[in-house]
């Protein structure tokens, strides 16, 4: 605890070499630190006297003064600073200069990230600060990522994978809410809200449309048996309406692309969906397939490799195959539509100068 508060006033001479680590995939406990005391130490703490009178009060106030100046995405590491450093709890004076940082926030990428770190912090088995402690913080995030995503809009933008995973780390809260045992049902209740009217929203982008949509799936199934205001399951006849009403083919992909990446677990395997999937990608001209390509295999990238393969099985029925399905290695799907688009302009021009027979009609 010595070290961290020493760390944060940023006092020369220790230098953390090694944090722990709590991931799923890698646990590591402990600490390495570097500790050495030069002519600079006595002076530092000197200095650091402006903060408080001891050392936990100049920490608080090192953290206050950092929580006013820092960049929004700093806003986690403070956190995590605080509690290791044993501070116990967030002070008055940082729970404000956070909760006003994130009320300022204007990218819903960037307070998306805050928030899933934030749930991942809570969520922690190190378990470094009471969750009363950060449920201001998340709530505020929560609010302020929830009023983000009502205001996009634009019907033709471009994807931007930023804001799909904000309403990632939506659906994460409330279910992180039901896991603490806090009440979820108001904030279930205005996500799927929220959720219904974005799906709707016709100038919204596709990719917010497949999350909104993602979303209102993935709320439904978890909470809806126990809610009993809550709207009913999204019908398979709602499910490819939603996917049929898009604009433009290249749509396709961002609207799986958020879809997925809400609701994988819930409609990744929906016959009806893949049904109304594939049928529409027949229809597409080669040209415009290509197009569509790039975005459509980002969307199944939300796939492990053992759920792809039955994808993979289903497709080969379709079409008469039936060998087993198997998951091709990494492919640069930008370098092969070019190559496609290469290899059609170079039929054209033969078809041009007699080189190529005419396809049949």
């Amino acid at each position: 605890v010595v070290l961290h508060r020493l760390r944060i006033l940023g006092v020369p001479g220790v230098r953390r070499l090694r944090a722990p680590r709590f991931t799923r995939g890698q646990t590591l406990l402990g600490e390495s630190w570097e500790l050495t005391r030069g002519l600079d130490f006595e002076p530092a703490l000197i200095e650091a006297a402006i903060y408080g009178a001891t050392l936990e009060q100049a920490a608080v106030g090192k953290l206050e003064e950092a929580a006013r100046l820092a960049a929004d995405s700093r806003l986690v590491e403070l956190v995590h600073d605080a509690a290791l450093a044993g501070l116990g709890g967030l002070s008055e004076g940082l729970l404000h200069h956070l909760l006003a940082s994130l009320g300022r926030q204007p990218d819903l990428s960037v307070l998306g990230q805050t928030l899933a770190g934030l749930l991942q912090l809570a969520d922690s088995e190190q378990q470094v600060l009471a969750l009363a402690t950060l449920a201001p913080v998340i709530d505020g995030a929560f609010a302020r990522c929830v009023w983000l995503t009502e205001s996009i809009k634009g019907a033709g933008a471009a994807a931007v994978k930023g804001h799909v995973e904000a309403i990632v780390a939506l659906r994460d809260t409330v279910r992180f809410y039901g896991r603490s045992g806090r009440p979820t049902a108001a904030a279930a209740r205005s996500l799927a809200e929220l959720a219904e009217r974005r799906r709707r929203d016709p100038e919204a982008p596709a990719y917010l449309r497949g999350a909104a949509t993602g979303l209102r799936a993935a709320l439904t199934l978890e909470l809806g048996a126990s809610d009993e205001s809550a709207a009913p399951p999204l019908s398979d006849d709602e499910l490819v309406r939603a996917f049929r009403g898009l604009r433009e083919p290249s749509d396709y992909g961002d609207f799986l692309l958020g879809l997925f990446a809400l609701a994988r677990e819930e409609l990744g395997q929906n016959e009806a969906l893949f049904a109304a999937i594939l049928s529409a990608v027949e229809e597409l001209a080669e040209p415009t397939f290509l197009g569509a390509l790039p975005a459509l295999r980002q969307a199944m990238n939300y796939f492990p490799p053992r759920e792809r393969v039955p994808i993979a099985e289903r497709v080969l029925a379709r079409y008469g195959g039936g060998a087993r399905a198997s998951v091709l290695g990494p492919i640069d799907v930008e370098l092969a539509v070019s190559g496609r688009h290469r290899e059609l302009r170079a039929d054209e021009r033969g078809r041009r100068f007699g080189l190529l027979a005419e396809p049949p009609p």
